[in-house]
């Protein structure tokens, strides 16, 4: 699989791979100083081109909070990057960007 990866590489372009964040991942976030993180700024999907529409009412988390479920909201993510990784099938440098929900 890295062949292609190398090819797109050397015609400037990035892959960019999501993967679950197993122990050694965790680790190298948790050692990230703490300057290194800086908010996540998402961008709109797309743009309003009339009046924004009133949001409507929602019902899952109404049925979450009457039966004591916990209630997790996306409050921010930050975002901090770390090249101390490494593939371990062609040995190449990743850089790891991780992201933090609160």
């Amino acid at each position: 699989m890295h062949k292609p990866l190398d090819r797109w590489e050397q015609q400037g372009l990035k892959f960019i791979l999501g993967i679950e964040a197993h122990e050694k991942l965790v680790k190298i976030a948790n050692e990230l100083v703490a300057s290194a993180w800086k908010q996540l700024e998402r961008l709109p999907k797309y743009e309003i081109l009339t009046e924004p529409r009133r949001k409507s009412f929602r019902y899952k988390e109404q049925i979450v909070i009457e039966k004591a479920f916990a209630n997790k909201v996306l409050v921010a993510e930050d975002v901090a990057e770390s090249d101390d990784a490494r593939s371990s099938i062609c040995g190449v440098a990743c850089v790891i960007s991780v992201i933090s929900a609160k």
